[in-house]
């Protein structure tokens, strides 16, 4: 996994949460993008990257599971592990 995935799930992420703004009115994207960038800072793999830019979209967008795996299919079987189960599905 790539460069070209983060950016493809970027574009998604900014497209979900489009007209959301978080309490102080930045852009509400704002906050996933950050999250992505303390984890490059922190060495780790564009795949969790990929899971900080998605990790809102169920709760605060129209976003369904299903979408969301269709636009993670190209993460390869590590990205969707990151994404479905270590970092995101937590109890």
């Amino acid at each position: 996994m790539g460069e070209e995935i983060y950016q493809k799930a970027l574009e998604y992420a900014k497209k979900k949460h489009e007209g959301q703004f978080r309490i102080g009115g930045a852009p509400f994207i704002v906050h996933p993008i950050a999250v992505a960038e303390i984890l490059r800072q922190d060495g780790k793999q564009v795949e969790y990257r990929v899971a900080a830019v998605f990790h809102d979209l169920l709760e605060d967008t129209d976003a369904s599971e299903q979408r969301r795996c269709l636009k993670s299919s190209e993460a390869g079987d590590e990205g969707k592990r990151i994404l479905y189960g270590d970092l995101y599905c937590r109890d």
